[in-house]
């Protein structure tokens, strides 16, 4: 079997993982599914497998390789750790500006400190 259609043929049953890049929309869910920190092993992993949308390899004989792409690895560990970085940076600047509304507010240092 080397496409979806000979899947269907014989019989068999071709399943795509829920979180993909196939197309757009999906990909967009994908990145921010990764951004948020739930479950990007299992997405990194199946896209470093993956090969063509829809095809499996070109002689029978060869079967499906892990890791075909190792560079989407580095990819994806350089977008966690950037968008982690920046997501915690937004968290961190949020926090330090409501302290200094409410600071402003009570026009006091009661538990706040000058830097």
């Amino acid at each position: 079997m080397r496409t979806k259609i000979d899947c269907y043929n014989f019989g068999g049953n071709w399943q795509n993982s829920k979180l993909n890049f196939d197309n757009i929309f999906e990909s967009i869910i994908s990145l921010v599914f990764i951004a948020f920190g739930g479950g990007y092993i299992e997405i990194m992993e199946n896209a470093a497998d993956s090969k063509q949308i829809d095809y499996e390899p070109k002689s029978i004989n060869q079967e499906p390789q892990q890791i075909k792409n190792k560079y989407l690895y580095f990819l994806f560990i350089c977008y966690v750790l950037f968008i982690s970085t920046f997501i915690m940076n937004i968290f961190i600047l949020k926090v330090i500006r409501t302290f200094e509304k409410e600071k402003n507010k009570l026009d006091q240092n009661f538990l706040l400190t000058n830097f």
